[in-house]
């Protein structure tokens, strides 16, 4: 496919094609919510949508974690018992929690 874009037009019909075809639906059980598993079908990108797909799923993956410590880091130092080691390995990534 010649454009990455997610946004582009090409890319909106690139993964209509590849929702219809059977071939990318996978056999899961789903949770109903209450401990009931139902057998359903899942939408599996195949490797080439993935590819185009991946660094615009880190993005958002980076923001949200970013989101997430601009809320949670003044609530952990306001009370100490919403504060946790892996709350603020998350917060400093690269430092060891001794510095």
């Amino acid at each position: 496919m010649a454009t990455n874009n997610m946004r582009s037009i090409r890319f909106a019909a690139y993964h209509a094609v590849n929702l219809a075809d059977p071939e990318n639906w996978k056999p899961v059980n789903l949770d109903r919510g209450d401990g009931t598993l139902v057998a359903g079908m899942q939408y599996q990108m195949p490797p080439d949508e993935e590819a185009l797909t991946s660094p615009g799923r880190a993005r958002l993956v980076a923001k949200r974690t970013e989101q997430d410590m601009r809320i949670l880091v003044p609530l952990a130092l306001q009370d100490k018992t919403k504060s946790t080691p892996e709350l603020m390995s998350r917060a400093t990534p690269g430092r060891s929690p001794s510095t």
